[in-house]
């Protein structure tokens, strides 16, 4: 279930926050939210690497019915930098997706069958879909 839009993490550092301590004044507030904005432009460039290589792997894997451990583990780990930094800049959807993903290949009993591999694909084209459209927030 998703949150509603106050309780999201997409809220500004100030918002997160709440009341600033006094050794915190507006403007270092400011130059923290400068520095995050500055690294986006890197973090699109890098996210588009770390897309491209869970479209692989999934691929791959549900082409192949792979049940390579090493290649379910780098997609668990590409997908839990994703779920962990994409919030950073707005693309929650993707964090939701990775998480879920995320807990989907942790708790489901291994080897994965034919459903499994599909659910997994379906979760990675999300993340490409989400990210290719630009949505940012939760999308509404």
């Amino acid at each position: 279930m998703l949150k509603s839009k106050n309780q999201g993490p997409e809220y500004q550092l100030k918002e997160k926050v709440g009341e600033l301590p006094k050794t915190l004044d507006e403007q270092t507030l400011a130059k923290a939210e400068q520095a995050i904005d500055s690294l986006k432009d890197e973090f699109i460039d890098a996210m588009k690497i770390e897309v491209d290589q869970l479209t692989d792997i999934s691929n791959d894997l549900v082409k192949n019915q792979d049940h390579d451990e090493d290649k379910l583990n780098k997609l668990f780990n590409i997908a839990h930098d994703l779920k962990g930094q994409a919030g950073t800049f707005n693309f929650n959807l993707i964090t939701l997706i990775c998480r879920l993903l995320c807990k989907f290949i942790e708790k489901t009993e291994k080897p994965l069958t034919q459903k499994d591999f599909q659910i997994i694909r379906v979760h990675v084209d999300f993340v490409k879909l989400v990210f290719q459209q630009n949505i940012t927030g939760y999308g509404g």
